[in-house]
């Protein structure tokens, strides 16, 4: 009896604690698709202000669009308070071929802080701008181009009002312009960066907003690996002009060269750490697939859609080895490792470049490629469509 009791409640303490682990790791938000069954592990109910309903199966089938709060259940136990966003059961079409990305920053990205003159700190290090930051405004207006923002400061008379976002904390600090022993002309110690350019893999596209989402992950500064505020980008056509093999420990990369003549094919709107996006010029050819939904992902095989020569997309085999529905880091949903041979053959598995590369199972886009691991190229990491829909929507 003693027994029993010790046990009863050991199993009492599990549940409790699985119930605690659960809830805390269960995400605030919830993408779920109009007229289209649901469901999320172990919970059997979710009540979206009594516009949904309970199957049989323990299936959620929302019935109206629009943005709610919602409570979810576990075993008929009042489970946690979450955000739902309900979407029309959209099909997108798929994407699959390279773009050329230009990115212009809302901003000069601090590279590099140095001397203006030998043995002296520069009026950047004492004003204490570092690497990593942003300047903003020059006396209380916005930046422009680094070449602007260098004409300002060697035409300057007197002190600087430097506006400066240092992480998430913006500030203005005073600066007094030196002449460099070097070259005679006034500077304050900074180089500075406004805009990138690179090869990525468009993921999907609207074609009723016409709209687009790639990349799977944000464009960050290469140096200082700050992610790029978006004044202004274009995306567009691009030719694959080499393929450098991946290798343990070397990751590899489809270099894209930009053409004279490239068609544009859209702007970029917003830079994420979920990709980016923005509008077309033109909607491209492209299978139109429905949207796969989280809990409709299962470990096994799945195909990435990609091109490696600039010109013909294919599906390659993968198999989907982990799926993290309650992964705290968006661009890594997905564990995935390439088993088919004929991508191995070319790449060696996943390079730079694939970024944005189109992820489908049974039909369904739930994914895109985001990260390849270092040591071992045929092993990579996505991000789940409805987290990319989410980002490029909001």
């Amino acid at each position: 009896m003693q027994k029993r009791r010790i046990l009863s409640l050991l199993c009492l303490v599990l549940f409790v604690l699985s119930l605690t682990v659960g809830y805390i790791n269960l995400p605030d938000s919830f993408i779920l698709y109009k007229d289209r069954g649901w469901t999320y592990g172990g919970i059997t109910q979710i009540n979206i202000d009594d516009k949904s309903i309970e199957t049989s199966q323990n299936a959620i089938i929302p019935r109206n669009t629009g943005d709610y709060k919602a409570s979810l259940s576990i075993f008929g136990i009042p489970y946690k308070k979450v955000n739902v966003k309900v979407l029309e059961d959209e099909e997108v079409l798929v994407g699959g071929e390279p773009i050329g990305i230009r990115l212009y920053s809302d901003g000069l990205v601090v590279v590099a802080v140095g001397r203006v003159n030998e043995n002296k700190k520069s009026p950047a290090e004492t004003a204490g701008i570092k690497e990593g930051d942003v300047i903003v405004s020059v006396d209380g207006e916005k930046v422009g181009t680094p070449s602007e923002f260098s004409d300002k400061i060697a035409a300057s008379e007197g002190e600087m009002e430097i506006g400066v976002l240092s992480g998430e904390k913006e500030k203005t600090v005073t600066v007094m312009p030196e002449v460099s022993v070097y070259d005679g002309v006034k500077r304050i110690g900074l180089w500075v960066r406004d805009s990138t350019a690179g090869v990525g893999t468009l993921t999907y596209i609207n074609p009723d907003s016409m709209t687009y989402g790639a990349l799977g992950h944000g464009v960050s500064d290469a140096d200082t690996g700050v992610k790029f505020a978006v004044r202004e980008g274009s995306i567009e056509e691009c030719a694959i002009a080499e393929i450098k093999k991946g290798e343990k420990g070397n990751p590899g990369e489809l270099k894209g060269a930009f053409l004279p003549d490239a068609k544009v094919l859209g702007n970029i709107t917003k830079n994420e750490k979920e990709g980016i996006f923005g509008s077309l010029t033109a909607v491209p050819e492209g299978e139109s697939v429905p949207l796969g939904h989280k809990s409709e992902i299962k470990k096994g095989k799945a195909y990435i859609r990609t091109c490696l020569d600039g010109k013909e997309i294919a599906d390659y085999e993968i198999e989907i080895t982990k799926v993290s529905k309650n992964g705290k880091n968006p661009s890594k949903g997905l564990v995935i490792k390439v088993t088919d041979e004929r991508l191995i053959d070319i790449t060696g598995g996943i390079v730079q470049g694939m970024s944005g590369s189109p992820i489908l199972q049974d039909g369904k886009l739930i994914g895109a490629v985001t990260h390849v691991l270092v040591n071992d190229p045929t092993k990579g990491y996505g991000i789940f469509i409805e987290n990319m829909i989410e980002a490029g929507t909001n």
